[in-house]
């Protein structure tokens, strides 16, 4: 990719984000199609309980995406 790694806090367009069932199935999805992971898989727990996991991935054409899903407390 030329330009190295894309960064998600870059001036002008950074990326888009999709909010999906399942992080780890969509990110395997990208992968199957041509995309790339950027870094880790990351969850963590916000002030009001809720659950967010969520990653970076590369399309094919190197844009940045990220997936992310929200659980509610239990």
């Amino acid at each position: 990719m030329a330009g190295g790694t894309p960064a998600a806090n870059r001036t002008g367009w950074g990326h888009i984000a999709f909010v999906v069932d399942d992080v780890n199935a969509a990110r395997e999805a990208v992968r199957e199609n041509g995309g790339a992971d950027v870094g880790e898989t990351v969850t963590l727990q916000t002030a009001d309980g809720r659950r967010v996991t969520w990653c970076y991935v590369s399309d094919p054409e190197g844009n940045l995406v990220e997936l992310q899903s929200w659980s509610n407390p239990s």
